[in-house]
């Protein structure tokens, strides 16, 4: 029983898994440093 993923899958999950993390990362970093700087950089 063999497992194929194709290169679109994979980086499809890749992408997807990183658009996440980068997000619940913002969202940490905007909710402990408030300030005009980082949410202007955070949110561009």
């Amino acid at each position: 029983m063999e497992a194929h993923m194709n290169n679109t899958s994979i980086n499809q999950l890749v992408h997807t898994y990183i658009e996440g993390w980068i997000a619940g990362d913002r969202e940490k970093i905007l909710s402990t440093l408030d300030t005009d700087y980082f949410s202007c950089y955070l949110t561009a």
